[in-house]
């Protein structure tokens, strides 16, 4: 006898343990005060501009570049998972049928996120860190950390930082659309508040001139992302030792 497919809202109740209610408390909470930040962060940005109008300071309209970057990364994921689906599926021969199915969708997943935080960690290394008077030596630079915070609150605007933070945000904003889209899974409310609360977290140093901490942080979650990447896409048929290699 044919079973009656389970309706979404069916799926996110079976997975909808006290931890996931915790995050979707927390979720709720900080969606009501996003308004807050959005006008203090606002605020703060025209402050400055009106301190120092010559200072090229970050706008809201600068966001309207998450749209564009958004659809390229959904187009770049479709076809990297379209291209890596039969090499995926002939390495995972001892699966099958949705077993099967959902670990080709890890894989090929974890194959975009090596290829976007490698260009994200170059692209921000190269093209935004080395602009910057406080590239420190132990990141093959010649500035100083000390003199981080020297010119705060208008420490000046490297030309691909925006592009950089704009590139990187979308990143989050698309993977948070389509996973509140896609079947849930049994972290779904738990991935929901972690890439709210950073998409939230990159808007307001962004707004609030805080760029020249924002580049550390999102180059070293690029870097460690790149690791945790390949390590998903061999997990299942790679040598254990070289699995460990790369965690090491």
């Amino acid at each position: 006898m044919a079973t009656t497919p389970k309706t979404r809202f069916q799926k996110i109740k079976e997975i909808s343990t006290p931890a996931q209610m915790f995050c979707l408390l927390i979720t709720i909470l900080l969606c009501g005060y996003f308004p807050v930040i959005f006008n203090n962060c606002v605020s703060y940005s025209r402050f400055r501009a009106l301190e120092m109008p010559n200072y090229a300071y970050q706008k809201i309209e600068d966001f309207i570049w998450v749209i564009p970057f958004s659809i390229f990364i959904r187009v770049l994921k479709y076809t990297i998972h379209n291209v890596g689906y039969p090499f995926f599926k002939s390495k995972l021969h001892k699966y099958e049928g949705e077993e099967l199915e959902m670990k080709i969708i890890k894989c090929t997943r974890a194959t975009y996120k090596v290829v976007h935080f490698s260009f994200t960690f170059f692209f921000g290394w190269l093209m935004v860190l080395r602009k910057m008077h406080f590239f420190p030596p132990m990141m093959l630079g010649t500035g100083e950390l000390m003199t981080t915070f020297s010119d705060w609150p208008y420490t000046q605007m490297p030309e691909y930082l925006k592009y950089y933070y704009m590139f990187s945000l979308s990143y989050y904003v698309e993977d948070l659309i389509m996973h509140m889209i896609l079947p849930p899974n049994s972290d779904y409310f738990e991935m929901i508040l972690h890439h709210l609360v950073t998409a939230m977290l990159i808007f307001s140093s962004y707004m609030n001139g805080f760029c020249n901490i924002g580049v550390f942080v999102l180059m070293q979650m690029d870097i460690s992302d790149i690791f945790v990447g390949i390590i998903r896409m061999f997990i299942d048929f790679a040598a254990h030792w070289i699995l460990f290699l790369i965690y090491v």
